[in-house]
């Protein structure tokens, strides 16, 4: 199940002041942290583990999205039918 992070603000100065304590509190409480900066250029600090997912996730619905495109060629008749692995070899040109 997906969970929503718990995500938090902080000005640059302030995590700077107390780097140590906020990064432990990221990885060991799954908080995603936003640095607030200047003109609006914020950094968000994430732990490795979520950023695994968010990478996991995104793959995911790409490989979906890729099938999903498939099936609406098919219902829209845009296929080819082969008898065997060997036909379709010989079409593709890997004979």
């Amino acid at each position: 199940m997906l969970s929503i992070p718990i995500v938090t603000a902080m000005n640059a100065t302030s995590f700077r002041k107390e780097l140590r304590k906020q990064l432990e509190t990221i990885t060991q409480n799954d908080v995603t942290m936003i640095i607030t900066r200047p003109d609006e250029k914020n950094v968000v600090v994430l732990s490795e583990e979520q950023y695994q997912e968010m990478i996991k996730t995104i793959n995911n619905l790409s490989y979906e999205l890729k099938l999903t495109k498939s099936f609406l060629e098919i219902e829209q008749g845009n296929y080819v039918e082969f008898d065997s692995v060997e036909e379709l070899k010989k079409k593709v040109g890997l004979d």
